[in-house]
């Protein structure tokens, strides 16, 4: 899992800086909807051959989100 204070191991702003013009999406960890989208992806990207450890971390940020906004709240996104 990422945050800006400490990228993770999968960190996509790392590739960014290789690829500047590749689209990308970014969901926070106050976003009602982002725990559901996470977890879609982790089910998908794991039938897909993605190597298990990064389907591990977006569960486990999915996770940390969920702990995030039991906490914090969550509200409509930015």
């Amino acid at each position: 899992m990422s945050t800006l204070n400490n990228p993770g191991h999968f960190d996509c702003l790392e590739k960014l800086k290789t690829k500047p013009d590749m689209p990308f999406f970014v969901l926070l960890g106050s976003d009602p909807c982002a725990i559901a989208s996470i977890q879609v992806w982790a089910e998908a990207a794991a039938a897909n051959g993605v190597p298990a450890p990064k389907v591990e971390e977006a569960r486990q940020c999915a996770q940390a989100m969920m702990q995030w906004q039991r906490v914090n709240g969550s509200k409509v996104p930015d």
